[in-house]
């Protein structure tokens, strides 16, 4: 162990790049929520791993957890639930 930490100075940041393979439908590439509990588990599987050294990608190579690009799908997804709610108001 002392040897470990003695040249920890010299060694890389340690990194995770996870790919994943979702069944149709799933709304995993676009809820927040989810995406953050994967990365919680990445994170506290992998010692000395931190936040910023993690990508998540979906098998077509979007990366999903990259939180400021999602403000904007968050926004359409409010959007959305707006427009449902509307939705119901008017068929009553």
């Amino acid at each position: 162990m002392l040897t470990r930490k003695l040249f920890a100075e010299d060694q890389n940041p340690v990194t995770a790049s996870v790919v994943l393979y979702t069944k149709p439908g799933s709304d995993l590439t676009t809820n927040r929520k989810k995406v953050e509990g994967v990365q919680k588990i990445i994170l506290k599987a992998v010692e000395d791993l931190k936040t910023d050294n993690i990508v998540i990608s979906e098998s077509s190579g979007n990366i999903l957890n990259d939180f400021e690009g999602m403000t904007e799908i968050n926004n359409v997804s409010v959007a959305e639930k707006e427009q449902k709610l509307i939705q119901k108001q008017e068929a009553v």
